[in-house]
């Protein structure tokens, strides 16, 4: 008998919230995706070149630089979140250091924005969670490997702190932009804040 049949797992849906604007996602990334060594590709990009205090660790991850796999399950995630054809992907590596968070922001630049989550065993006593809200409607996302949270912007969206001091938070952000907009949107970056800033201005 030849060898097993390896089954591959489609993105799928788990949670809408907020009337469809915040979509939980599971198994959005390939078996082989290795992020250590991702990351480590681009080492000497973080921070990247010409970072300012305050903004996010990013790294703009180019269609080469991804395996097939890779590619094949964002073709589905945008299947999946159903992006209309004028809007293209742009896609980069997110790193979030410890005791920083993403503060509020609309994104109202573009259809929306997909962060999928690369860290394998992550405590949820951490920190790092994405939250979305709308008056007094929360959506609160846990980071967990392989899942993803897609935010139909534009939304007020943050993250909690990541509290745990030898480790950093780190995801695939995607973000659906219309083409003639791409090269002036590559460049921008959240802005983050340092929980020891914070205390230093108290």
């Amino acid at each position: 008998m030849g060898a097993p049949i390896k089954q591959i797992m489609t993105p799928k849906i788990t949670n809408t919230f907020i009337d469809g604007k915040v979509v939980q996602i599971e198994d959005c990334l390939p078996d082989d995706l290795d992020h250590n060594t991702l990351f480590h590709h681009h080492d000497r990009a973080f921070p990247f070149p010409g970072a300012q205090l305050g903004e996010l660790q990013q790294y703009r991850l180019e269609p080469s630089e991804r395996s097939p796999a890779l590619n094949e399950k964002l073709d589905q995630l945008r299947v999946l979140l159903k992006v209309p054809d004028e809007y293209v992907a742009r896609v980069a590596l997110h790193e979030i250091m410890p005791g920083q968070f993403i503060p509020p922001h609309l994104d109202q630049d573009y259809f929306g924005g997909l962060t999928i989550f690369l860290n394998r065993d992550w405590d949820q006593s951490w920190g790092g969670w994405g939250i979305a809200y709308e008056g007094d409607e929360f959506a609160v996302t846990a980071p967990k490997y392989g899942c993803g949270v897609f935010y139909r912007t534009p939304l007020y969206h943050c993250t909690s702190p990541v509290y745990q001091r030898d480790m950093r938070r780190r995801s695939i952000q995607i973000f659906y932009v219309l083409a003639e907009t791409l090269e002036t949107l590559k460049s921008r970056a959240p802005k983050i804040i340092s929980l020891e800033a914070l205390a230093k201005n108290a």
